[in-house]
This record gives C-alpha cells, structure tokens and sequence, in this order.
C-alpha cells in the first residue's frame, strides 16, 4: 500500500500586475483534508480482526505511544503466550496506534487545488501571465495530475487578479506527512503484519465486566459524592471494566466529572493512570456553560465509534439545563417555555448511533438524574 498524493507547494511571482514566475517550494504527502474521513481510515490502512487464536505464540514490536500498557500486554502473555520483540523486522506483528500516526502527521490551514480546476482557470485568464510562466505553470501541473496544489501569492496593491480568489478549493485545510517522517510512514504503509492497538484490546477486555446502566448511575453518584473514598472505587470500577462494551458509560463520567475524579486517592495508581492514558481525548478543555462543551464531546465519541442513544440523551440533557435554561432564564415564571425533547439529533449522525442495548433512560432516573 503507497500513499501517491502529495501536495505541491508553489509560489506565484507577481511583477507590475502580471504574474511572471512560478517556483515549486515543498512537496508534502497528503494524508486527509478537511470533510475527510476521520480515524485510521484516513492512512488507507485496512488491518485485519485479530483472535486469540490468531495472535497465540507469536511475537509482537510496538511502536510508541500506544493505548496499550505493560500491565494490560501481561494480560495478553497470560492468555496466548505472546512475547515482545525489540526487532521489527523479526516480529510477528506490529502493534500501531492512530496516535502515534497522527504524530507523524502536521496541519495546514491553507487551501488545496485541483490541477484541472488551476487549468481551466489558466485558459480562461491567461492573460494575466506572461507567456514564460504560463507555459512552465502548465508544464508543471500537466506533470503531476493527481497531485493537489498549495498555492502562495503575494499581497500587492497593484496586483488586480488573483489566482486563487477564482477557483474552488477542493480542501480548506488539511493534514500531510512531516517531511522527516515520511519513511517512518510509508515502511508502516506497506507493512502487512500490522495490527491496531485497540484491536488487542478487545481481546483483553472480553472477559472483563460491562457496566450495566445501574452501575454508571451508582458510579456517578459516588464521584459527585465528593467522598474522595467513594470517588476512588468507581475510579477502579471504571478502570477493570470491559472498555469496549462500556465505552459511552466511561466516557461521560470521564469527561463530565473529570475535576471529581482528579481528587481520587488512587488517580495516580497504575490501573488508572491506563485508563487515563486510554481516554486522554476525553479531558474537556471548554465552558460547560457553552453549546460547544457537549457539541465536543460528542463529536469525539463519533471518531471513535461508540456514539450511544443513551449518551446522546445524557448530553443533551446536560446541555438543556446547563446551557438552554440558563441562557433564556427558564423558570416556573419565565415567558418562554422549551422542552428537553426539543433538542434532537442532527439526521446526518444518525447511522452513528449504536443501537445494541437499552439505552433508554426512565422517568424515574431523569427526576434524580441532576448534573
């Protein structure tokens, strides 16, 4: 597997209202732009489902930042009798994270172009440019059709086209390979022994205990406790549970009480200093007093998959009494009345709930149900 788009970064040279000169400055390898698919997909990376069976005897190389400590991997050597190699050429797998990918990428603001959108746009103003570099700029896009184009011009007064202000960018901004780690990336690209850190988490945790619904109410409720006892044993319930299959439950409570939980006798133990590694994106860095603080967190369960009816629920009763009733003044009094069933999901996020369990919650839950 090869990644073959690249971004071609080229400078216009602006001389007394003509274009003169054009100068390929960068080439950077285009990983994803923006309405792109988001997660592993976006390194055209497709990785098979491990099984126990499947990993059993065999030997492992893992590259950095992994969601996959020591203390879970002897869970795994207990179970299939794996061994970890410092040898990546003599492993039997490769354990890679998107985080370790995403580090290998950087970020760009700027806007992408098409060849044949920059081409068109040529033909039709062509007289904008002298005859030497429409010729070399032509020459050069017709050399790399597939390639995108990040096109710089500068800012003069006496300039009255510009290039840009009249084509449709294909991407706003997007993301592409650091040009130091661009072999690190292609030698991972063309691996065919990888395997995804969480995929051998979910061998790990298939034997672990999935909260039910009581049990992340109980859990809440001791974590608002402000008992720092109680805290410490719904940290450690959360922290040995089956992570997969308990995700949104462990989710909310991470991010929605994140302040409660740092006050935990055990918050620096090894057990969960895991999960805390593990659900890192879930560490809120807004005002719950704003629409964005819940619009974040559940964005963030959409990237990674685990998107609930019930976690939706949860939030948007969050956001009703923490962001609509507070902004409007709601009251027995108030003018204006708005109810909590108002607030629904945008259909185009639909097909990303998951629907396998009895998420619903009951009247009687939502009357002491208070964030």
């Amino acid at each position: 597997m090869t990644n073959s788009i690249n971004v071609r970064q080229i400078r216009l040279t602006d001389n007394n209202g003509l274009y003169s000169g054009v100068k390929e400055e960068e080439i950077r390898e285009f990983l994803s732009g923006e309405n792109s698919n988001s997660g592993i997909n976006q390194f055209n990376i497709i990785l098979p489902e491990p099984t126990l069976a499947s990993i059993k005897d065999k030997s492992f190389y893992r590259y950095p930042k992994l969601t996959l400590p020591r203390m879970k991997v002897d869970l795994l050597k207990e179970k299939a009798n794996i061994t970890i190699t410092r040898s990546k050429d003599t492993a039997d797998y490769k354990i890679i994270s998107e985080r370790y990918l995403n580090s290998l990428s950087d970020y760009s603001w700027s806007k992408l172009y098409t060849t044949e959108s920059i081409l068109e746009e040529l033909n039709n103003n062509s007289n904008n440019f002298t005859h030497d570099c429409i010729t070399e700029f032509k020459s050069l896009l017709n050399a790399y059709p597939d390639d995108y184009w990040d096109i710089k011009q500068g800012w003069y007064y006496n300039s009255v086209y510009r290039l840009t202000d009249n084509l449709e960018c294909a991407y706003h901004n997007y993301k592409y390979i650091k040009e130091s780690d661009v072999s690190t990336f292609n030698e991972i690209l063309n691996s065919n022994n990888l395997l995804l850190d969480t995929q051998l988490n979910t061998i790990i945790y298939e034997d672990m205990h999935v909260l039910t619904k009581e049990e992340y109410l109980n859990a809440r409720n001791m974590i608002k406790s402000d008992d720092k006892e109680n805290t410490a044993l719904a940290l450690e319930l959360l922290s040995n549970c089956n992570l997969n299959e308990s995700f949104d439950y462990v989710a909310l409570l991470f991010y929605f009480y994140h302040d409660h939980l740092k006050e935990a006798r055990n918050w620096n133990s090894i057990n969960v200093k895991t999960l805390r590694n593990t659900m890192s994106d879930f560490v809120a860095n807004s005002n719950a007093s704003y629409g964005y603080y819940y619009n974040n967190f559940l964005q963030k369960l959409i990237h990674h998959d685990k998107l609930t009816e019930f976690a939706f629920k949860e939030v948007a009763r969050y956001a009703f009494h923490n962001v609509v009733k507070r902004s409007l003044g709601l009251s027995d009094e108030s003018v204006f009345t708005v109810n909590l069933d108002a607030i629904k999901i945008n259909p185009k996020y639909k097909d990303k709930i998951k629907s396998n369990q009895d998420f619903f919650i009951t009247d009687l839950e939502k009357a002491v149900a208070k964030f």
